[in-house]
């Protein structure tokens, strides 16, 4: 079993992702900022099986520009990261929060910075749009229960 589960910040991606990797016996990464976010990393790690990656490449086709740095990729390194997932038999999943939601789970953080907030619900849409563009499933952690999100996901 091989899946990636994409989103913003809070969405539940995290949650969902330690579940299930326990549940299923699965190894569990979860790709951080400080990794290098190259055409050959991602490429590479997918070589992995038995695991639930929390995040892995299609934040970089968002958090570049909402940090104003250089991405390392664009549509061309996307795509050839994407068909090697397809091929093999990545099950990728974007998890997402309306934005009453987020905010919701911002303000019970005790978050008031409006950038934080400002580019949290933007990078959550952009999450969305790259889903619909590519027909990945959406999750919504706080209104579908585990078992719909294994259905989805196509486990069970």
């Amino acid at each position: 079993m091989r899946i990636i589960i994409e989103g913003a910040d809070l969405t539940g991606k995290s949650t969902i992702a330690k579940k299930i990797a326990k549940q299923f016996n699965l190894s569990y990464v979860h790709v951080i900022r400080k990794d290098i976010h190259t055409i050959p990393f991602y490429y590479n790690l997918l070589d992995k099986h038995d695991i639930v990656f929390d995040r892995h490449f299609i934040g970089e086709m968002i958090y570049p520009y909402l940090f104003h740095r250089d991405p390392e990729f664009g549509q061309q390194g996307f795509k050839i990261i994407l068909d090697k997932a397809d091929k093999l038999g990545y099950k990728i999943i974007i998890a997402y929060l309306t934005d009453e939601q987020l905010m919701s789970r911002l303000k019970s953080r005790g978050e008031e910075c409006q950038d934080t907030i400002d580019t949290l619900l933007k990078a959550n849409h952009w999450f969305i749009d790259i889903a619909r563009i590519n027909n990945m499933p959406l999750i919504n952690t706080e209104e579908m229960s585990y078992e719909e999100i294994l259905n989805i996901i196509g486990v069970d």
